[in-house]
């Protein structure tokens, strides 16, 4: 009722390579992975790299305080925490 949470699986991205915005109710997470793998034995050399890009853009459905978005990074999990202003938090009203 207080907050949105959104979650995204970004496995092996490193959290200097994942940016997250916010622009009015647009939440964009945009990220990298690149990983260079090597491998030199006696008669052979074998280098492997591998890249990509993402981005993802989600509608928040109401408005949030910008100023105490939390977004943290854990076991390749994303989670972005939007607290809802006060005026757009769910209300229980009574039925007389």
């Amino acid at each position: 009722d207080d907050e949105i949470l959104v979650r995204a699986e970004v496995p092996g991205v490193d959290k200097k390579d994942i940016e997250v915005s916010l622009a009015d109710n647009m939440l964009t997470v945009k990220g990298k992975v690149q990983h260079d793998e090597k491998e030199q034995k006696r008669d052979y050399f074998r280098c492997e790299i591998s890249q990509g890009a993402f981005s993802r853009t989600v509608l928040i459905p109401g408005k949030v305080d910008t100023s105490k978005v939390e977004a943290s990074l854990k076991d390749g999990v994303l989670e972005v925490t939007l607290p809802k202003l006060e005026v757009f938090k769910r209300r229980n009203i009574k039925v007389d």
